[in-house]
């Protein structure tokens, strides 16, 4: 007959007093890290959506008023967070008016296959934000004909061989830095005060309040 032996379980060793001081220091400690992660992950979502809203977004094939989705590649007009970009999705000289106030964070001229005019609709405005009109690989010229207003300080780079034509009514009211070797023609009035300063390259003033 086979006999069983049966051990009786050990006691759980469980310490004589709890430091509560020490556990609630490591819980703070690790509440912190787990904020510090929170905060870092919601900043990088930030910056991501930030760089989304800051994208260029391309002047459709078509003179359609600038106000409006049809005139642009996807269906949305640019806002004061984007970039206006004409590259060679338009394949001929282009007009379009403004059709109604509008604000862009700038605007990029790269290489659409004619010379790019921004028309004038009464009563409405052009704001152009801090990034400014960047024309530093253009292969066609700028003329905005539309009433403009400045809403930072920012720099315009022509190049080469490339025309930016302000001859609409302005409001230089933040300073405006011209670059690279291109020319830049004011012909319309100014009633801002923020000034120009030229760093290279050509400036033509034909209005005596320009």
């Amino acid at each position: 007959m086979r006999r069983f032996s049966f051990s009786t379980p050990k006691k759980l060793a469980l310490p004589s007093s709890v430091d509560c001081t020490s556990l609630k220091k490591r819980f703070n400690k690790t509440r912190f890290r787990l904020n510090r992660l929170a905060i870092a992950a919601a900043c990088a979502a930030l910056f991501a959506g930030e760089r989304m809203a800051e994208a260029q977004i391309n002047k459709a094939n078509n003179t359609t008023a600038l106000n409006a989705t049809g005139s642009w590649v996807g269906g949305v007009v640019p806002g004061a967070a984007s970039i206006a970009q004409w590259n060679n999705t338009v394949t001929a000289a282009n007009n379009s008016a403004l059709g109604g106030n509008l604000s862009w964070q700038g605007i990029s001229i790269v290489n659409p296959g004619g010379a790019i005019t921004i028309g004038a609709t009464t009563g409405a405005t052009l704001t152009i934000g801090t990034s400014g009109i960047n024309m530093s690989t253009a292969t066609q010229g700028l003329t905005i004909a539309a009433v403009t207003t400045l809403g930072g300080v920012q720099n315009w780079n022509v190049a080469s061989g490339r025309t930016l034509t302000v001859s609409g009514a302005s409001a230089i009211n933040n300073r405006v830095t011209l670059n690279g070797a291109g020319t830049v023609t004011l012909s319309g009035g100014n009633t801002g005060s923020g000034g120009v300063t030229l760093t290279s390259g050509t400036l033509n003033v034909n209005n005596a309040t320009a």
